[in-house]
């Protein structure tokens, strides 16, 4: 969902179906229901700022009322933020849950998502800010990697581009073992592959 919507008819339907994935997510043996955070950038729109104050206070609105319902009926909200959305970095994911501070929100940490054209040689330090900043809150992670090609970030397969999961994968173990890694933005015929590139550093950290 698009949890910052400029057209609020449609943000307001956004809320009300994720409510809906909430309340019969146990029906499916689901503990966790997950979302980006959102874009002011939709139809076309160039002119857009979703890194304002007030685009943050949209989504920690809707956040809010999402986390209320979650509370009712058990289940976690997860967030997923990234570069092209409201939470662009691991500190304003962290100003997130200091607002909301229910358990029922828990974090989706995608690393490559943090990182951009103008940032990505600082990745180890992004990785850090992230564990250090909310480690305790993360639930899930997405595994896939990136190039740079032409000036931009390219994403591809994990194991098959610079992401330092050796750094990742020694915090993961240390900090919270035995979490979920979810891999995204993959070929069915990089799966194995992939698999096996995350298990053999995992195990070696």
């Amino acid at each position: 969902m698009n949890h910052i919507h400029p057209n609020i008819c449609e943000r307001r339907k956004g809320i009300d179906r994720f409510k809906e994935h909430i309340r019969f997510a146990r029906d499916f043996k689901c503990s966790i229901v997950g979302t980006e955070t959102g874009t002011l950038k939709v139809d076309g729109v160039r002119d857009y700022d979703n890194e304002s104050e007030g685009a943050f206070e949209t989504l920690t609105e809707s956040l809010k009322e999402l986390t209320t319902e979650a509370e009712k009926f058990v289940v976690i909200v997860g967030i997923e933020g990234g570069k092209n959305e409201v939470v662009t970095s691991p500190k304003k994911m962290r100003r997130v849950l200091d607002l909301i501070p229910s358990n029922n929100l828990q974090v989706i940490y995608d690393p490559t998502n943090y990182l951009s054209i103008t940032n990505f040689k600082d990745q180890d330090e992004i990785i850090k800010d992230a564990f250090n900043l909310f480690r305790d809150r993360i639930v899930v992670m997405h595994a896939k990697d990136f190039v740079v090609s032409n000036g931009k970030i390219i994403t591809v397969a994990a194991g098959k581009g610079r992401l330092n999961y050796k750094l990742i994968l020694k915090l993961l173990k240390d900090k919270k073992p035995f979490i979920n890694i979810l891999l995204e933005d993959i070929k069915e015929v990089d799966m194995d592959e992939s698999m096996r590139f995350i298990e053999n550093v995992y195990s070696r950290v």
